[in-house]
């Protein structure tokens, strides 16, 4: 782009809105702010809506085929009335024809009556179980962590302008929309809420978790300028020194550099001890032993996303192994040497 063409470009600022805050959502690279309520409360209610409605169109059914079976038994009932009965009862494209024209017998009129509900029992089904598999779906989606939650709520309830001057008490939207994410929640009332994260859970683990909570300050990151386009003033929300971002990729590289180092250090730590004890000291070694078990069990679970009995496996392994090097040859053998 050359100078006369960046001295046309303009950088605007969002009027607070739903663009304001849609910019805010989407400028962070991990997405890790694409936060939304779930309405679990109308999803509900709208699933027992589709159950009632659909019991309703159950009944009508019913009754539709009490009405077949007692025409059918009755015995003032000819065998061609008994004959459509079955012939309407048994094959669709007789059943799909009745519903053609205008209906004469009462036959006629049920069914085409039951053609109209089995339509209308179709879409009704179709709704609700596409309904059931996106509230099994929602249902699934990870939550939010509390810092992030935090600052979604402190940009929606504390908007800043482009000229830096504050607005605590002006929410980015209004009206019914004000509390969407409300400020100062509590650890209960984070808990107890419907939020989800679009962003597919990485199942993050303790250790993960804890850097996310209390040392996210270390992984700040520069967020990158937006795109300019040729000829094309820009608009963003607010300057990017004024939003703060931490990368979820550091702190997860972080994690594992921190995981492998615990893991060497406890292969390479019980060696090193045991070798110098094992052989003058057998309640001293038991008592080591024991105690790197425990230290390897709390690493696994801290660590890791071990399963209980993972957690037992490995920790029976480890132990195994640790035996076998006191009882063995590499201790007695180099004692005495």
């Amino acid at each position: 782009m050359d100078s006369t063409a960046e001295k046309r470009v303009k950088h605007h600022h969002y009027v607070p809105g739903f663009g304001d805050l849609a910019d805010f959502i989407t400028s962070d690279h991990d997405h890790a702010t694409a936060v939304y309520k779930r309405f679990e409360k109308l999803a509900s209610r709208d699933l027992l809506y589709y159950q009632s409605e659909l019991s309703r169109l159950e009944a009508c059914q019913d009754r539709l085929d009490i009405q077949d079976r007692k025409e059918f038994d009755d015995k003032r009932a000819n065998a061609q009335q008994r004959g459509d009965i079955l012939k309407i009862a048994r094959d669709w494209d007789t059943l799909r024809e009745s519903h053609m024209g205008e209906p004469q017998s009462d036959l006629e009129k049920r069914s085409h009556e039951r053609m109209k509900l089995a339509m209308e029992i179709r879409m009704t089904l179709k709704e609700y179980r596409k309904a059931l598999i996106q509230e099994s779906h929602l249902l699934s989606f990870g939550r939010p962590s509390m810092p992030t939650m935090k600052a979604v709520s402190h940009y929606f309830n504390h908007y800043v302008d482009a000229d830096a001057q504050p607005y605590p008490n002006h929410t980015v939207l209004t009206g019914d929309s004000s509390g969407l994410y409300p400020r100062n929640m509590s650890t209960s009332q984070f808990q107890a809420s419907d939020y989800v994260i679009l962003r597919p859970s990485d199942g993050s683990e303790h250790l993960t978790q804890f850097l996310k909570r209390y040392c996210w300050w270390l992984f700040r990151i520069e967020q990158s300028p937006p795109l300019l386009r040729y000829r094309t003033d820009t608009i963003s929300h607010l300057p990017l020194h004024q939003i703060r971002h931490y990368s979820d990729e550091r702190i997860r590289l972080v994690a594992s550099f921190i995981t492998t180092l615990t893991t060497a250090s406890l292969l390479i730590a019980p060696i090193y001890t045991l070798y110098h004890t094992a052989a003058s000291k057998p309640a001293v070694t038991l008592g080591l032993i024991v105690l790197f078990t425990f230290v390897f069990a709390g690493a696994i679970v801290v660590m890791t996303q071990a399963r209980r009995a993972e957690v037992f496996g490995a920790c029976a392994a480890y132990a195994a192994v640790l035996v076998v090097f006191v009882s063995g040859d590499f201790v007695g053998g180099s004692k005495g040497t």
